[in-house]
């Protein structure tokens, strides 16, 4: 409802922004990024008469970005779609912070880790991940052996309360494991340059970012969404075997009883890891936003 009755508004705060730009530029491209928010801006655009770029990144477009692409002059999209053979495809597209070239041991010290150590980075997105979290819980009491020889880089999310927080944190101490568990990390870039194995969800800026990072991962896509894009959003990546997708249960027994031992030979197969870091290398760098970028610099 909240978005409904600011349509208008938004509308109109674009257009104003649009006309500003226009006095003081001789030309003027609106690029939607994407999502709802981005609606009302590509409608502004199109009343104060100019282009339009939409950048899709989800493998399965939403309702705004399918309502944008119908009057967009150039589409660009980090991956294919299946019915809009037209849409440019371009390499994922990467936050350049995440990206930074850090040696690894340097970055293990930011986590204040050993640098020698093979390190695990679970993370779910600022919001967390309370299956993932969970599921952690009970792989490390069950199966501290497999953690061996590994220490871990956790992000729970903001949203984890501070006795499930500490019980997090127990659970590592309790297997002798060392572990950075906090609920956010300001500093990705570090955190993947650090890491040997990822857990964590897909949505395309994650597994853009694993892309680039050359990182092997479990995905666990988010299972509340009723297309399952965060699924599809793998699909390059599973496709070479450089990550693996497991369903998300929910329910840290049934994750446990289905998934527990993918983590498991993955945590003792190093010959495994280093083919699935080769086989992301191969995949080049994901610099679809130069791209992007030279593109409009050069448009007509």
């Amino acid at each position: 409802m909240r978005f409904i009755t600011s349509w208008g508004p938004s509308v109109r705060q674009t257009r104003e922004a649009i006309k500003r730009l226009k006095t003081a530029h001789n030309r003027v491209t609106l690029v939607a990024m994407g999502g709802f928010v981005a609606a009302p801006a590509a409608r502004a655009a199109h009343c104060e008469k100019i282009p339009v770029v939409l950048v899709n990144l989800d493998a399965v477009p939403g309702k705004a970005n399918e309502l944008i692409a119908r009057k967009a002059h150039t589409i660009y999209t980090a991956c294919d779609i299946q019915g809009h053979t037209d849409w440019q495809r371009v390499p994922p597209i990467v936050r350049a912070s995440t990206m930074q070239p850090i040696d690894q041991a340097q970055a293990r010290a930011r986590f204040d880790l050993d640098p020698r150590t093979p390190t695990l980075l679970i993370t779910g997105g600022s919001t967390g991940a309370q299956s993932l979290n969970r599921f952690m819980q009970r792989f490390t009491a069950a199966h501290p052996d497999a953690l061996n020889n590994w220490q871990v880089i956790h992000q729970t999310g903001k949203q984890i309360s501070g006795t499930e927080l500490n019980e997090l944190r127990a659970a590592y101490a309790q297997a002798g494991i060392t572990a950075w568990v906090q609920p956010y990390i300001d500093d990705m870039g570090a955190a993947y340059a650090a890491a040997d194995l990822g857990i964590g969800r897909c949505g395309a800026g994650t597994v853009a970012e694993c892309w680039g990072a050359h990182l092997p991962s479990i995905f666990f896509p988010y299972p509340y969404h009723k297309d399952q894009h965060q699924l599809h959003n793998t699909k390059p990546l599973l496709a070479i075997d450089g990550a693996i997708a497991c369903t998300d249960h929910v329910e840290p027994e049934t994750n446990m009883r289905e998934h527990a031992q993918t983590l498991i030979e993955l945590l003792t197969g190093p010959d495994r890891l280093a083919k699935m870091r080769g086989a992301l290398e191969a995949l080049g760098q994901p610099d679809g936003a130069v791209r992007i970028a030279r593109a409009l610099v050069d448009r007509p």
